[in-house]
């Protein structure tokens, strides 16, 4: 956890900024880190004239007021994100604004190259009955995707603290990277579950490859030991992959979940009331080894509470 110390903070218009400021607030306090505030102005403001006939009052009044709007709203966005760095340096925090222009989820990740920020805090776009059918967004799924650090994105509805943190886990790899991504995700779930006095549970969602198909074709008794089979050597690996974690995971809190993780996921953390879900964003599908961005982003658009993503 005390890697996030240079967090960038992006206050996004549509959702409120209150969630993820207050969470930005805590790790930076707790890390001594800095917050840098960003916006994104969209580029797809109404285009100047490609040519202005100068001899054309209308034409030459069209380029000087689309001037004058593309600085206001630079100024006022400007003025709006000093506000709350304002708010954060009467809170001890150090804080500086920036507007970017373009895409917001490409101008992010690019500002993240420029300046090497250790992770990205937003607040989800959905509240209350919005969850169903808009919860993390267009902007905040293409930072889970795409963007190389760590991407939290808060839930509007916490108020508190994260008391139960779920760490979503593959021990079926065998990719060093995604190995490693395991580890990553399990550290960062610990350290923070320690911080909030809470409680971490860690999870694989498993089903066995191709047994839907095989239940037609392979006799009960044949098909219940394959499905046996597959259960105790994710069972294996799971164990080998908490060696190292057995005093910080209870053994009541190690759950493997028979089902498909874009389902199997979302609904644990629903039943659990888990807070945060700590996961990587590269995830295994069957026997075709590891799709960027497709499993994962599956669980992504069923789940309804934070998220805290990795990639290798």
């Amino acid at each position: 956890m005390e890697r996030l110390k240079r967090i960038l903070l992006y206050a996004d218009p549509v959702a409120a900024i209150a969630p993820a400021l207050r969470y930005a607030v805590r790790v930076a306090r707790h890390n001594h880190g800095v917050i840098t505030v960003v916006d994104c102005l969209h580029s797809d403001s109404p285009p100047e004239p490609l040519e202005v006939n100068r001899d054309c009052p209308q034409c030459v009044q069209l380029q000087r007021e689309q001037r004058e709007l593309g600085s206001l709203a630079k100024q006022e966005t400007r003025s709006r994100l000093e506000d709350i760095c304002q708010q954060l340096r009467n809170q001890g925090v150090p804080a500086t604004a920036k507007v970017l222009v373009g895409r917001p989820a490409v101008e992010i990740i690019r500002e993240v190259l420029r300046s090497g920020h250790d992770v990205v805090m937003k607040t989800a776009q959905g509240t209350g009955a919005n969850k169903e059918r808009a919860f993390f967004g267009t902007t905040a799924l293409a930072l889970m995707r795409e963007c190389p650090c760590p991407v939290w994105v808060v839930d509007p509805d916490e108020t508190s603290r994260f008391d139960r943190v779920l760490a979503a886990v593959d021990p079926l790899t065998d990719n060093p990277d995604h190995m490693k991504l395991n580890g990553d995700v399990l550290h960062l779930a610990a350290d923070l579950a320690e911080w909030e006095n809470g409680t971490l549970h860690v999870a694989h969602a498993w089903t066995p490859y191709g047994v839907t198909v095989l239940s037609s074709r392979m006799p009960e008794e044949s098909l219940k030991k394959y499905i046996e089979g597959g259960r105790q050597h994710a069972q294996h690996r799971m164990t080998d992959l908490l060696a190292r974690f057995e005093r910080i995971v209870s053994p009541q809190n190690i759950h493997l979940l028979n089902g498909d993780p874009d389902r199997a996921i979302p609904d644990f953390a629903l039943q659990r009331r888990i807070d945060l879900i700590v996961m990587g964003t590269v995830w295994r599908t069957g026997i075709s080894g590891f799709v960027v961005g497709n499993t994962a982003e599956k669980v992504l658009r069923q789940v309804r509470c934070s998220v805290l993503a990795l990639k290798p």
